[in-house]
């Protein structure tokens, strides 16, 4: 991937040294390039020190001659968007500099003005009122939607299992189902999670299938799997969704568990043991698998910025009566509304070199899933009394089942025993994210942590519930209720947990016990427990 941000800021930069003479940094025409214009630090060192953010203010740049311009690029921004194309294999690809965020509120807002024809599978005039599909699981981003666009939601709830307390596939039947009996709406757009915060993945073929047999567009979020993608150097055929699978299928508390589900979206190569015993498959990006956007945080498993984010179009995006070249046109309208008119060029740089390196260098992600198969080879190996690896989806997220105590009293005894800490603690569960960028002393490290851990759990009791209870209000149709006195009223607002940012209740659901259960539970164990409103 040619970078052509990365070229034309230091270009820029070779002439524009604030503090040099003006013989040593001439531009073409022989002046000094000296800024009389934001950003107000002028691109000097730090005035309370030399640190780090006297480094970053020299290359923190805006919209000056030769820069070109984020929301209407005609050049360098142009040119970068054009060759990211060439390495997702996308229609379109865009940077965001405000995060997945950004992307989810713009790809819905870009189907509720677009989307002008009806659900019907004949793409007729609709004058039912608009809806949109979400699942249940999505990001809070998405549910600020509703609360932006005053549509109403339908919402698909992902398959739930009785051994496991995580969310799992969003099923395409049940989509179906939805469709059907909600025929009075006009939905206008589905959105979906996947993969989702603990590494499951939806089958997105089936459900694009089943969504354009309807007329709508598909967006994922798949802000979890950035990088998927750059598994595809082997090429997929039609026939990769394979079963992912692994040696230890058992649900016994020494076993590697593994729900195992076909058509999940992976590459068909496979990872082989020394011993070669297949373990797994690669995830595939549903950017390939049939969605119309799809939305991914380079930030979140790349090695970039947080905040950092890009959105495709897929090159087959589009349903009748609004194509891949509409969907673009909207996309990019709705992308200068939720993002700042400043955007940053420290992080446009930052993605361009970051999926340039992960473009040219694939090969480290097959290293880095073979030295998940180690760990999990490993971690099977040490028969912990205490813990348990999930294995679903994509093997590199690191899920891992907590006996004994909260998934909050285990992240915090790793923490000050070991100074691991972890991506997000569930109530019997820890996520750990692993990326291209850990190596094997790593995971020997966190393997060696997991041990102090299981040892440490052993001397701990359960005190699970045993904090204090605060007083949580929460907005009704029927005004502001403490929780308890809530039950039976719908609710106009989300409350939810942070991480990972999923609602425990969204609007227009009415709250029942079990709801009043969970919240009360959360923060009595100290989990930050929060509403769109605090």
């Amino acid at each position: 991937m040619k970078e052509y941000i990365n070229d034309a800021i230091n270009k820029y930069l070779n002439y524009s040294d604030p503090s040099a003479e003006s013989s040593k940094s001439p531009d073409e025409e022989g002046h000094n390039k000296i800024p009389w214009h934001m950003p107000g630090h002028k691109r000097k060192a730090a005035p309370w020190g030399n640190d780090f953010h006297s480094d970053a203010f020299g290359h923190d740049l805006t919209e000056v001659p030769g820069m070109d311009d984020l929301h209407h690029p005609e050049e360098m921004i142009k040119q970068s968007m054009d060759e990211m194309t060439k390495v997702y294999k996308s229609f379109k690809s865009y940077y965001l500099v405000n995060g997945s965020t950004s992307g989810n509120l713009a790809s819905i807002f870009a189907c509720l003005e677009g989307m002008h024809k009806g659900t019907g599978k004949n793409g007729k005039e609709s004058a039912k009122e608009k809806a949109i599909m979400i699942a249940r699981n999505c990001h809070k981003s998405v549910f600020n939607s509703l609360i932006l666009s005053g549509v109403k939601p339908v919402y698909i709830y992902p398959r739930v299992s009785d051994e496991i307390s995580i969310d799992g596939q969003i099923d395409a039947e049940d989509i179906r189902s939805a469709i059907e009996k909600n025929s009075y709406l006009d939905i206008k757009c589905c959105i979906i999670t996947s993969p989702t915060y603990e590494g499951i993945i939806s089958d997105i073929e089936k459900i694009s299938e089943c969504l354009h047999e309807y007329n709508i567009p598909l967006i994922v979020d798949e802000a979890h799997g950035a990088h998927f993608p750059f598994y595809e150097e082997e090429g997929c055929g039609e026939n990769s969704d394979v079963t992912v699978a692994s040696k230890n299928t058992g649900c016994g508390e020494n076993s590697d568990v593994t729900v195992v589900s076909k058509n999940t979206g992976c590459s068909k190569k496979n990872a082989a043991n020394d011993d070669g015993d297949s373990t797994a498959l690669y995830p595939r990006s549903a950017l390939y698998k049939g969605a119309d956007i799809v939305i991914q945080s380079l930030h979140k498993t790349l090695p970039c910025y947080t905040q950092t984010a890009v959105l495709h179009i897929a090159e087959n995006a589009g349903v009748k009566g609004f194509g891949k070249e509409e969907i673009a046109e909207k996309v990019e309208r709705y992308l200068r509304i939720f993002q700042t008119s400043s955007p940053s060029y420290i992080f446009l740089q930052a993605m361009e070199k970051c999926i340039a390196w992960c473009d040219e260098n694939r090969n480290e992600f097959i290293k880095h899933f073979d030295r998940i198969r180690r760990f999990r080879d490993k971690f099977r190996e040490s028969s912990f009394r205490n813990l348990r690896l999930f294995g679903a989806g994509d093997l590199t997220r690191l899920v891992i089942f907590v006996k004994g105590v909260t998934g909050k009293k285990a992240s915090e005894l790793l923490e000050e025993k070991t100074g691991v800490v972890v991506e997000m603690a569930g109530n019997d569960y820890l996520v750990f994210i692993s990326t291209v960028m850990d190596r094997d002393e790593d995971f020997d490290r966190l393997i060696e942590s997991l041990r102090i851990l299981d040892e440490l759990v052993d001397n701990e009791s359960d005190e699970s519930g045993s904090g204090s209870e605060e007083i949580f209000m929460v907005d009704t149709s029927e005004g502001s209720f403490q929780i308890k006195d809530a039950v039976g009223r719908r609710v106009t607002d989300y409350i939810y947990v942070y991480p990972p940012g999923i609602p425990i209740i969204a609007p227009y659901e009415i709250i029942e016990e079990k709801h009043v259960a969970e919240i009360l539970h959360d923060i009595r164990c100290g989990y930050s427990v929060r509403s769109g409103k605090k």
